[in-house]
């Protein structure tokens, strides 16, 4: 008995070792695999339609802050443009609203030179979603994904209103219709 009890303590050997190894380590059962495999099958469809979904969301996010950014491009444009203007196009929004601008306006600044009047047309690029101003003869893109703008003023109060909607790709239109304060420049 003693024997065996000094056998216990004393360190093992080589194949004495590994034949002790062997014999414990049984290994995973059956039932273990299958419900370790149980487990993985739920949670990795649930993981990634997960990953789709927020793959997805931010690309919708994506489109839409675009198209909004579109519009405060475009309105940016337009109210520098209004606000410099002596005369305009514009019909009375009794009458309907009109989907170009015409803004004439005189630069009375000291660096204007030669040529101080100017004109800024606006209009949506036919066949496409971009929003054209044309400055003087020089085209430039202001808005991508513009759908569609409709402009009108009240004639009696002077104010413009300009609604401009917009979408991206994938995106629902976004609409947004500002009214413009606008005081009529005098004649020099």
């Amino acid at each position: 008995m003693l024997g065996n009890a000094m056998k216990m303590l004393l360190p093992m050997t080589g194949a004495a070792w590994g034949k002790r190894l062997l014999s414990r380590t049984a290994g995973f059962t059956l039932v273990e695999l299958l419900v370790a495999l149980a487990i993985t099958s739920i949670l990795v469809p649930v993981i990634t339609s997960s990953m789709f979904q927020i793959a997805r969301g931010t690309d919708s996010n994506n489109t839409k802050n675009v198209a909004l950014a579109d519009i405060d491009t475009v309105t940016s444009w337009m109210s520098r443009d209004l606000a410099q203007a002596r005369t305009t196009d514009l019909i009375d929004c009794g009458t309907g609203t009109q989907s170009t601008v015409r803004v004439d306006w005189v630069d009375e600044t000291a660096w204007a030179g030669e040529s101080p009047e100017h004109y800024s047309n606006y209009y949506i690029n036919p066949g496409t979603t971009h929003l054209i101003r044309d400055y003087d003869g020089s085209l430039s893109t202001i808005g991508r994904h513009v759908t569609s703008i409709e402009v009108c003023q009240v004639v009696a109060t002077g104010i413009i209103e300009l609604n401009v909607a917009t979408t991206a790709t994938g995106a629902s239109i976004s609409t947004k219709t500002l009214y413009f304060y606008v005081t009529p420049r005098p004649e020099a």
